[in-house]
């Protein structure tokens, strides 16, 4: 990962795995970075994968979730006071 894609990273939480497995083909499809990674302890206890992405593919990620019917539970950005991420 670039430097700038760490200082502008946000995690989307779903609801399943195949909801995050689902949005990483069509976001990467939309031509935009994301990651898989497991979920921080700081944010779920459960065992569970997240996917990351930079900051401003946010209006992206949104729409393919909608046109997908995929819901997105939670956004966090690094900025925000979770930690360890």
């Amino acid at each position: 990962m670039d430097r700038e894609t760490e200082r502008g990273r946000s995690i989307a939480i779903f609801r399943s795995i195949h909801d995050v497995i689902r949005m990483e083909k069509l976001f990467k499809e939309a031509g935009c970075w994301c990651d898989l990674i497991p979920v921080p302890k700081a944010i779920s206890s459960d065992c569970g994968m997240a996917i990351q992405f930079r900051h401003e593919d946010e209006d992206a990620l949104l729409r393919e979730a909608s046109t997908a019917g995929v819901e997105i539970l939670r956004i966090v950005r690094e900025s925000s006071s979770v930690q360890g991420f």
